[in-house]
């Protein structure tokens, strides 16, 4: 997230003419970006985090705001962050962006799978690069949690796929053929009974 929201800030301050950025990279080296279970709208999710039991004040005091409208949201709101970054471009955004990948399950409870749905039209509209891997029962941590641990790394060898894609044809010669699913480190790590068990105690 905090990656994600530079690289925001980058191209919100290039749009505004400042060229004295405080650190050496632009977005537009960014070969891409996966958005794994994200919160894309801070705002939307405000009902959300309040009935997971993080309050309203408490989430505007992680943003560092006290007022009692949206502003403070979408400030630190990679929805509402693009959206001013369009307003304010001359050209196509589409050029100012890396390829994004927006991984969400359909079970998550956390972050609804409503958010990527509407950050995905939201790039779309803009004109931004962009795919999804949508998967089908998953939750909140299933992408880095429970999957890898039931021995399912369907996650990593999407990732795996979109790196050679990004990087092309050259990077061939450093990344295997194909993700060997077979291969003994990738077994499962614990009987899939205790991983629906730690499911009734994850809070995510």
């Amino acid at each position: 997230v905090v990656v994600a929201l530079k690289a925001l800030d980058h191209i919100r301050r290039d749009y505004k003419g400042s060229r004295n950025l405080e650190t050496t990279y632009s977005p537009q080296q960014l070969r891409g970006f996966i958005s794994t279970s994200s919160p894309s709208n801070l705002v939307t999710m405000r009902p959300v985090f309040h009935n997971h039991g993080l309050s309203e004040s408490v989430q505007r005091s992680i943003f560092g705001g006290t007022a009692v409208d949206n502003e403070v949201f979408e400030k630190w709101s990679p929805f509402h962050i693009i959206e001013k970054c369009q307003t304010k471009c001359e050209g196509n955004l589409g050029d100012f962006f890396p390829k994004i990948c927006i991984v969400h399950g359909t079970a998550d409870k956390t972050v609804p799978v409503s958010e990527a749905y509407a950050f995905e039209k939201l790039l779309k509209r803009l004109g931004v690069q962009h795919t999804s891997r949508i998967y089908e029962g998953w939750s909140h941590t299933d992408p880095i949690l429970e999957a890898p641990m039931r021995g399912n790394h369907k996650y990593h060898r999407d990732v795996l796929d979109l790196v050679r894609q990004w990087t092309g044809e050259d990077r061939t010669k450093v990344f295997p053929t194909n993700f060997d699913e077979n291969h003994p480190h990738l077994g499962p790590i614990c009987p899939s009974l205790l991983v629906q068990a730690a499911r009734k105690c994850n809070p995510f």
